[in-house]
């Protein structure tokens, strides 16, 4: 074989793989596509999910989740204000494996005057959600800010102001908002690693496995 014939089928081979290469995107970028949505903004990701958030037509928040596998997107929370007595915000979200964790607030005065004297208008919210499976698990609770932890496990764990200080309470396969301690803990001790949970009460280091669901 010449050296012309050779020359000719390099060249082609070049081509060959070269078109191969653009015509197949790599899995990693195929990935990536797959949640990508218009006029979002990622809150946060990871290898499974990607948050992110977009607008509705009145310019309210809507969280959203995304299951890189195979791009099925979850509607996780969406906040909402009548500009009057209603309105509704989350915060303090998570990510952490393919679970979602945050706070909702659901405030309502459409009782007005006539709201009696004990009446709560705000409402809290812990919110757990697996984007893979789309299940949910929540609890009415109030949660101090930025004391909400997540683990890949699927548990959560926060604090719950109280007189004299705080109630650690957790969502795992044991109870949803169960009480685990109460007084003076250290809100910055609080650490959640898988079914692990360690924490300070004033001043004594104390723990918990937590369960499965």
């Amino acid at each position: 074989m010449n050296a012309v014939v050779l020359r000719t089928i390099a060249i082609l081979v070049s081509a060959a793989l070269a078109l191969a290469a653009t015509a197949a995107p790599a899995p990693a970028a195929a990935t990536r596509a797959r949640c990508a949505v218009k006029h979002s903004k990622t809150v946060a990701k990871n290898r499974q999910v990607r948050l992110y958030v977009t607008r509705d037509r009145e310019g309210n928040r809507v969280l959203h989740g995304c299951w890189r596998a195979n791009g099925r997107k979850l509607r996780a929370a969406a906040e909402y204000d009548d500009d009057y007595v209603t309105s509704g915000v989350y915060r303090d979200v998570l990510l952490a494996g393919r679970f979602v964790a945050f706070v909702f607030e659901a405030t309502d005065i459409s009782c007005k005057a006539a709201c009696p004297p004990d009446y709560d208008a705000t409402r809290v919210q812990v919110t757990l959600r697996d984007v893979r499976t789309r299940r949910s698990r929540f609890v009415l609770s109030d949660a101090a800010p930025r004391s909400l932890r997540l683990s890949n496990a699927g548990v959560a764990a926060w604090l719950s102001p109280v007189a004299g200080g705080a109630e650690l309470r957790v969502i795992d396969g044991a109870g949803r908002g169960r009480l685990l301690d109460t007084g003076a803990i250290d809100a910055a001790s609080v650490l959640l690693r898988g079914l692990r949970l360690d924490w300070m009460t004033a001043g004594a280091p104390k723990s918990a496995d937590l369960t499965p669901f």
